[in-house]
C-alpha cells in the first residue's frame, strides 16, 4: 500500500477513536470553552500522530531492544517454518480486497436504504389527495 493511503487510514482511525473518547467523556459536559478547545485539538492530534515514527525510536534504544529480545526468547517457543513456493498468501495481501468488500457492503446498504425511502415518498405521493391552490397559478410576485 502507498504511504499516503496508510497515513489517511491512520488519521481516520485516530479521528474515530478520539471522537469516541469525546462522546464518552465530554458529550454531556457543560464547559463549552473546553469543548471548543478539545474537539479541534483532537483533529490536530489525529493529523500529527501518524507522522511520529516510534519504530525508529525503539531501534535506537538498545536497552529496550535487549529486554524485548530476552522476553521473546524466554517466553516464545521456537518454530521452524518452511517456505511454500506455490500460492504463498500473506495477510496483508488481503487488505485491499477486504477494504473493497467493506466499501461495497456500505454502498449496497445505503443504496437499498435510499430505494426504500424513495419508494415511501412515491407511495405517499400516490396515496395523498391532491388539491390545487386556485390563488397560485405558477406566477411569482
Amino acid at each position: 500500500m502507498s504511504p499516503e493511503l496508510i497515513y489517511f487510514l491512520k488519521v481516520n482511525t485516530g479521528i474515530i477513536l478520539f471522537y469516541l473518547f469525546y462522546r464518552i467523556f465530554f458529550s454531556k459536559d457543560t464547559f463549552f470553552r473546553i469543548r471548543r478547545v478539545i474537539l479541534p485539538g483532537f483533529f490536530v492530534i489525529s493529523l500529527l500522530y501518524p507522522l511520529l515514527h516510534i519504530e525508529e525510536w525503539t531501534r535506537n534504544q538498545e536497552p529496550l531492544l535487549e529486554i524485548v529480545q530476552r522476553y521473546a526468547t524466554a517466553l516464545l517457543p521456537e518454530i521452524e517454518a518452511g517456505v511454500q513456493e506455490v500460492g504463498v498468501n500473506h495477510w496483508w495481501q488481503f487488505i485491499p480486497s477486504l477494504l473493497f468488500y467493506i466499501y461495497l457492503t456500505g454502498v449496497i446498504f445505503l443504496s437499498i436504504r435510499l430505494l426504500i425511502r424513495l419508494s415511501g415518498i412515491i407511495l405517499l405521493n400516490r396515496r395523498c389527495q391532491k388539491k390545487e391552490d386556485p390563488g397560485n397559478r405558477g406566477t411569482y410576485p
